[in-house]
């Protein structure tokens, strides 16, 4: 997995100075590699310094056609563009030529330097790429990797450089909030045009992906409509619609797949329709394949959905699947959703807390590598009954920083698959607390999505939840580390009213101890205070 050719380094940049930055690293890469700029960017067969530099999109400002010609104005050197599709007013034909022409002249020596989106590189060994440069982050952490992958496959050194565009890191993090759902990402909105940075970016074409619960549910209730009665298996043709509309009403069919109302459906490019079979299901056969999907994808769930399906009563087809549609649509964000969030989080934490090329290198490892703790908290997360001891029991013997970043990136892997599970999140959580690197602010957010999710999506009960914040300050307290006891405290405190530390003992008087300590203090006499108005003693 590791990669000990590649070299890493992230270089922070304002937004609205992206461009620029870009050119000063390009400019930057003879003096990396020791060589005379006259040397570098030239073509000279299998020793030619090739490189790729990867742009978030095909069209606009960080477009592959801008970016390339930013490149070569600067350099005084051919650059040529990559996407898989067409940029905004080139025909499609002719691009597709074009686009094969480019990788040609790339791959077989003739171009130095090649600006593509990730559709570039697939199946593709060229030896002797010497550099990758990111314009922005990507997706994904598996995402990352695998486009820096690309370089130094002759196993000679090799520059990985990302160049990582943030306006505020605050507001990244409310907009990456692990307790946040997507409503409230959409409301926090997006920066100005001249301040959009990474995050604003990758949310823009996130939302759009994922126009709602409520906005969903609209669009398959017109597809039910027009499919009519639903107890007679049959074949049926619906409109395609226009192509704003394509993808919303075959996202529509798919969530009706799973609830076993549709058996299939083919495209039909041609007639501009879908041709849909229905299966004549029944109240009883959609409410069992809901809750199947939910068992088969979060099984610590199941019974809590269960539970609801059994309180609604639904007897008739057309109840049932508009009920559990909704239910559907409502864990697909809960999960699916969630995810995409999660992976965008773990890949802006890495290029956030990496300062160097050795931190991020271990990060990214952490994260992929399947070590001995993956599979413990995979078997935890796939329990049909969540239980905090369980989990508190497996952390147990967690001392050792270099153990616990194996643990944190497990647990931010697995986080991808369970978003929302509370295990994960606490052990996501007490990992970060117990490397000495870690991050405090990080730590109290995701222990805040734990509480939540616990008490919300799991069925833990306020004392259950409490039991387990009270195990997690007290390692802490019996480590003497007075900071992860007062992140636990502190955020345990404000997400889970009435719960009481362990006593503080001798790291009482630590700061962040002590600031806790004092809150309490308040809390109470506050709380006398109006017992004493409300009996008229004041």
């Amino acid at each position: 997995m590791d990669r000990p050719e590649l070299s890493f380094e992230i270089v922070r940049t304002r937004p609205d100075e992206a461009q620029a930055s870009l050119v000063g690293l390009l400019r930057s890469l003879p003096g990396r590699f020791g060589v005379p700029p006259e040397e570098f960017f030239v073509t000279d067969g299998a020793r030619t310094y090739s490189g790729i530099v990867f742009a978030p999109h095909v069209n606009g400002e960080y477009g592959v056609i801008r970016l390339a010609e930013k490149a070569a104005a600067a350099l005084g050197e051919t650059v040529l563009p990559y996407a898989g599709s067409a940029p905004s007013g080139v025909d499609r034909e002719m691009w597709e030529q074009r686009k094969r022409d480019n990788a040609a002249a790339f791959i077989n020596n003739a171009v130095p330097l090649l600006v593509a989106t990730k559709a570039f590189g697939m199946g593709i060994d060229k030896p002797n790429i010497r550099y990758v440069i990111h314009v922005g982050i990507p997706g994904s952490i598996e995402a990352y990797y695998q486009e820096v992958g690309r370089a130094g496959r002759d196993r000679g050194p090799a520059k990985c450089l990302l160049l990582f565009r943030e306006f505020s890191e605050s507001a990244s993090r409310s907009k990456l909030d692990e307790a946040a759902d997507l409503e409230q990402v959409r409301a926090l909105g997006t920066s100005s045009r001249q301040a959009a940075d990474d995050i604003d970016r990758q949310l823009f074409f996130h939302l759009r992906s994922f126009a709602g619960v409520e906005a969903e549910l609209v669009i398959l209730e017109q597809i039910l409509t027009e499919l009519g009665d639903l107890r007679r298996a049959r074949s049926v043709e619906l409109p395609m619609g226009p192509d704003r509309d394509r993808e919303g009403r075959e996202r529509a069919l798919h969530r009706l797949r799973l609830l076993d109302v549709v058996a299939d459906y083919l495209v039909d490019w041609s007639g501009r329709r879908f041709d849909v079979t229905l299966t004549g299901a029944g109240a009883r056969q959609i409410i069992d394949a809901f809750l199947g999907y939910v068992e088969q994808a979060q099984p610590g769930r199941a019974s809590g959905y269960a539970a609801v399906v059994q309180e609604e009563r639904w007897e008739k087809p057309e109840q049932a699947v508009v009920g559990c549609a909704r239910l559907l649509i409502s864990f697909v964000y809960d999960t699916v959703e969630r995810a995409r969030r999660r992976s965008l989080r773990e890949v802006w934490l890495a290029a956030r807390e990496s300062p160097d090329d050795a931190a991020l290198r271990r990060r990214v490892l952490d994260y992929l590598s399947e070590g001995d703790v993956a599979p413990l908290l995979e078997r935890l997360a796939e329990e049909r009954v969540f239980r905090f001891e369980d989990w508190a029991s497996a952390m147990a013997d967690l001392v050792r920083p270099d153990e616990a970043q194996e643990w944190r990136g497990s647990a931010a892997r697995l986080l991808v698959s369970y978003p929302d599970h509370p295990g994960l999140l606490l052990a996501r959580s007490v990992s970060e607390l117990t490397d000495p690197a870690g991050s405090l602010r990080e730590a109290a957010a995701t222990l805040a999505a734990c509480i939540q999710s616990a008490r919300g999506r799991y069925g833990s009960d306020d004392a259950t939840t409490g039991a387990a914040l009270t195990w997690t300050t007290d390692r802490f307290l019996q480590r003497g580390d007075a900071a992860a006891a007062a992140t636990v405290a502190a955020t345990a405190r404000q997400h889970l009213p009435g719960w009481t530390p362990p006593a503080f003992g001798e790291l009482s008087s630590a700061p962040g101890i002590a600031v806790v300590d004092l809150e309490m203090r308040l809390e109470q006499a506050v709380h006398l205070l109006d017992t004493l108005t409300s009996i008229g003693e004041i």
